[in-house]
């Protein structure tokens, strides 16, 4: 696999991560009582921000809404829905995704 996939898949994993991404949905729903948008945003929107989005998700779906876009789309690169399989996280349906898409939208991130 690429070393930005392995290297992310070992960052993104540690414990202080989870405690991280958990701690602030946490807080912004006890403060709002809505889920709070997180946008992962990269330079293709193909592997480290596509796996964000899954693990943000999956971490704390309950309390954050997680997406991710790119400044250009380069395509879901397969290592990445490898890596996240691995994991148990199924990213393979998403799509890479333009920030374009994201500025016209009333949601606030």
């Amino acid at each position: 696999l690429p070393s930005a996939c392995i290297s992310v898949r070992e960052r993104m994993w540690r414990p202080t991560t989870r405690l991280v991404v958990w701690n602030i949905g946490d807080r912004m729903k006890q403060m709002s009582g809505e889920k709070l948008n997180v946008l992962f945003l990269c330079t293709g929107n193909s592997c480290r921000s596509q796996m964000a989005e899954g693990l943000a998700n999956r971490i704390n779906g309950s309390t954050i809404s997680a997406f991710s876009a790119g400044i250009e789309t380069h395509g879901l690169n397969p290592n990445a829905v490898a890596v996240m399989a691995e994991l148990g996280i199924d990213i393979s349906t998403n799509r890479s995704k333009n920030i374009a898409e994201f500025m016209s939208s009333s949601s606030s991130f």
